[in-house]
């Protein structure tokens, strides 16, 4: 300093220095430029080497306490002016807005803290001593924890304000739990905002009702209900009953294109037309019923592609079957593991368990070994020659349908939330009030598109096709009426100039919408239909195998309530049936005979008239009725129409083995539409059966099985308690707001991964185990009369069930072409049925 003073004064001096001269005033600036230049690099220098020497005594703790405080509290000072001079973060940029929260990323928000501090704190989180050695996801990690910490910083230098990671986080987690303590919990700990903020956050874009996309579409609907209870002794109800309808619409197409074609049902819809196809199928089941063969062979005869694995799925087996069988020296007949076991188990008197792996003895009552934990086997076990062939058996059918094409487009199917209705469709006129807004958002709105298909389970479905036929419209002017005749007598009256068409289904109000059934509820009552009309045979006898042996544990099993669980105890029954089956075919051979087993050989056994009774009977329901279900569903999984087709029709033909009318409506319906309707329609219909959100081409489902899915979403974000209409309207306008932010908060959290990961499916061997000693000990197949399991003689006319099954379909189809829709909620008369079913 006191040198730039010196110079100072010189140039300051009247007369200059001798022994320099000035020219002019640019040498002048120019030494004085210099003179600063070198001035300041001495003075940074300086600063630079009192740096070094602070950072050194920092790095050997040399500072004191009071040097340490008074260094930090300038840096802090430092960090403030900082955060204060920041105006970037209060942009829109960085707000609570959707937009906002669903794109802002961590590299984004990196570039706008100070790059000293950025790099004060990732060095300070950081383990390592370089942080370019450290792996992507500590990066992510430590990246994210740094914007983190700047969030705390810059809010509580601003006033507290509210910063976007942490209200994401906030709004994820009340998202996730519904937990009003949580929100709280968070506002006190970062700068997240209340739990009223984020309530006034839902209530602000909560207005805004959802738009029907562009493209085509398919749309679905059903009712989401929650139940609440209240303890109230005012109330006269212990339950509260809050009911949203909730739909969905998937993209097809992006823009418009087989819907911009009038594809409207009156315009390929005909009395004339259902007509033909009844008598076709009337026909068809009378061909069936008078054939030569078994009807189970005539049926698979006229399925190939459903024969083709099941032929798969025996001979898969046979060899299973083959390697646990030992030859009996006395009698010559075929003995294998689940026989042994049972004639110890009967043989024994010894009522001791053994630890198979450490070789310790325990009374009957004990359950696990004490060293190994493992379950206990009865000791008497111990002494079988044969042990079980290890395989792999699950609802997949081990690796049946692993061949099975998918015609499932290579993409994800983006779906969107529609807007909600708060009614159930459980009746005429709350569906009549859906269809009719649905009609005017999706194709009024819309002058581009001219139909849409709308997916629903059964109940809507068959009182949909009901208001079909029932509300008519005229197309020359405003007038409605819910009669044909109504309608003629108007266009008489007010239209006598104009031709008119004497077609039901012409005037219809609602043609634009094609109603179609979900497959996940074909798949679901098609597996209650078979678990009713087997109940008293051999599924009551299972579900005590499979441990619901009480009342209580009986009924819920019966109800189908756990589709999961429903799916694994009829894949149980589907591989103990099918291998019992295949011990007693070959067990019917000597083991001198050299016949190679096959699935031609089964079937020539089981077609045989010498046959048993009950293996004929058993062989029906497990290889072609249960075997079609589990056929159905690969089917739907990969969207495989060639057997999905095949599928549907024999399904059509069991839903008439016991009473069930909407179903029975709902299958004969669906065909004689999809045999009428144009071709290009049609293949519409089969590309879009079934499809998969995730893109994996494995995992399809039914329209109405992703909607499901998105109901349990929305169930996910309701508060506790009973929700109101506004809170039910909230969340559907904000589900698809919040699924792109948190898409985008996982980004940022670097947990995208753990949704790619499959659910493994669990091995059923065990359990077909204990079903075939059930089966096996029970004697069945010996019986000479057609019994249940538990020896109980069945009505004979259960030997003829898929005779009357058709028979029934034929009388329905007879009612059907004369009262087609009017059908939807009638009970047909005239049909026989084995047993009774409750529809869904």
């Amino acid at each position: 300093m006191n040198q730039i003073q010196d110079i100072i004064n010189e140039l300051s001096s009247p007369s200059p220095p001798k022994q320099r001269r000035l020219n002019n005033d640019n040498d002048y600036e120019m030494m004085v430029r210099n003179h600063d230049d070198k001035t300041q690099q001495d003075e940074t220098n300086k600063l630079n080497d009192a740096i070094d020497l602070i950072c050194e005594a920092l790095k050997t703790n040399s500072l004191s306490i009071e040097q340490e405080m008074k260094l930090f509290s300038s840096f802090s000072e430092n960090i403030k002016i900082k955060c204060k001079n920041d105006d970037i973060l209060r942009t829109l940029l960085f707000n609570t807005t959707p937009r906002a929260l669903a794109t802002l990323d961590v590299a984004t928000f990196l570039k706008y803290i100070p790059n000293s501090i950025s790099s004060f704190l990732r060095q300070l989180l950081n383990n390592n001593d370089d942080l370019n050695t450290i792996d992507d996801n500590t990066a992510q990690r430590i990246n994210y924890r740094t914007c983190k910490i700047y969030e705390l910083i810059y809010s509580g230098v601003n006033g507290l304000c509210i910063m976007p990671f942490s209200f994401t986080e906030s709004l994820m987690i009340h998202t996730l739990t519904g937990s009003k303590l949580a929100s709280t919990i968070l506002s006190q700990t970062q700068s997240s905002g209340s739990y009223k903020t984020i309530n006034r956050w839902y209530r602000k874009y909560g207005k805004i009702e959802n738009e029907v996309p562009d493209g085509d579409i398919e749309s679905s609907f059903d009712n989401n209900q929650t139940i609440s209870k209240t303890y109230n002794i005012v109330n006269e109800k212990s339950s509260l009953l809050s009911i949203c309808t909730t739909v969905i619409h998937s993209i097809v197409k992006p823009t418009v294109d087989l819907q911009a074609k009038n594809f409207t049902l009156n315009q390929w819809c005909n009395e004339a037309k259902i007509v033909n196809v009844c008598n076709d199928m009337i026909v068809d089941n009378n061909s069936v019923e008078m054939s030569k063969q078994s009807i189970m062979s005539e049926l698979l005869n006229l399925t190939p592609v459903l024969k083709k694995y099941l032929q798969k799925f025996i001979e898969s087996l046979i060899p299973i079957v083959e390697q646990q069988l030992a030859v009996n020296n006395n009698s010559g007949n075929v003995s294998d593991y689940v026989q042994e076991k049972i004639d110890l188990l009967l043989s024994s008197n010894d009522k001791k368990k053994i630890c198979t792996s450490c070789d310790i003895d325990y009374n009957d009552k004990k359950r696990k070994c004490d060293c190994c934990k493992k379950p206990l086997q009865p000791k008497s076990l111990k002494k079988l020659i044969k042990t079980p062939v290890n395989f792999k058996a699950t609802v997949r059918l081990s690796n049946t349908f692993d061949n099975l094409p998918s015609f499932h487009k290579n993409e994800k199917r983006h779906v969107s939330i529609g807007e909600p209705y708060i009614i159930n469709p459980a009746s005429y006129e709350n569906i009549l009030h859906i269809l009719r807004d649905l009609k005017k958002r999706c194709t009024e709105k819309s002058s581009i598109r001219k139909w849409i298909t709308v997916t629903v389970d059964g109940t809507p479905y068959c009182l949909g096709h009901k208001l079909l036929i029932s509300q008519l419209e005229c197309d020359c002017c405003a007038f409605k009426c819910t009669k044909h005749p109504d309608l003629i007598r108007h266009f008489e009256d007010e239209h006598k100039q104009i031709a008119k068409s004497n077609d039901k289904f012409y005037f219809t109000e609602l043609n634009c919408l094609l109603l179609r059934p979900g497959l996940g509820h074909i798949e679901m009552n098609s597996c209650r239909t078979f678990m009713n009309f087997n109940w008293d045979i051999f599924m009551s006898a299972l579900g005590e195998t499979l441990k619901f042996k009480s009342d209580r544990a009986k009924a819920y099993f019966r109800s189908c309530s756990d589709h999961h669980k429903t799916i694994d105890s009829l894949a149980v029954a589907l591989y103990g049936n099918t291998f019992e089956l295949i011990y007693h075919h070959i067990n019917s051979f000597k083991r001198t005979s050299t016949i190679k087993f096959s699935f031609e050989t089964l079937m020539k056994w089981l077609d045989s008239k010498t046959t048993n009774v009950n293996v004929k009977f058993y062989s029906q329901v497990t290889l072609l009725w249960l075997f079609t279900i589990f056929a159905f569903r690969s089917a739907t999984r990969k969207n495989n129409y060639r057997l999905l087709d095949e599928t549907k029709k024999l399904l059509s033909i069991f839903f008439f083995s016991s009473r069930h009318p909407k179903y029975q409506f709902v299958m004969v319906n669906d065909y004689v539409l999809r045999q009428i309707m144009p071709d290009e329609l049609r293949q519409f219909y089969r590309e879009n059966d079934a499809y998969s959100t995730s893109g994996n081409t494995q995992e399809c489902e039914g329209l109405d099985f992703v909607l499901e899915n998105y109901n349990k979403k929305i169930k996910n974000l309701l508060p506790p308690g009973q929700p109101s209409d506004e809170t039910w309207l909230n969340i559907n306008h904000n589900f698809d707001l919040l699924s792109d932010i948190r898409k985008n908060a996982f980004n940022n959290l670097n947990l995208n991964k753990q949704n790619n990961q499959t659910r493994q499916k669990h091995n059923l061997c065990s359990e077909i185990e204990k079903w075939r000693v059930q089966v096996r000990k029970s004697g069945v197949f010996k019986q000479k009369e057609l019994c249940g399991l538990d020896g109980t003689v069945l009505n004979k006319r259960y030997q003829q069930f898929l005779t009357q099954s058709l028979s029934n379909q034929s009388i329905y189809l007879k009612r059907y072409s004369e009262e087609h829709f009017h059908l939807s909620n009638k009970t047909c008369a005239g049909l026989e049925y084995m047993s009774d079913s409750d529809d869904e």
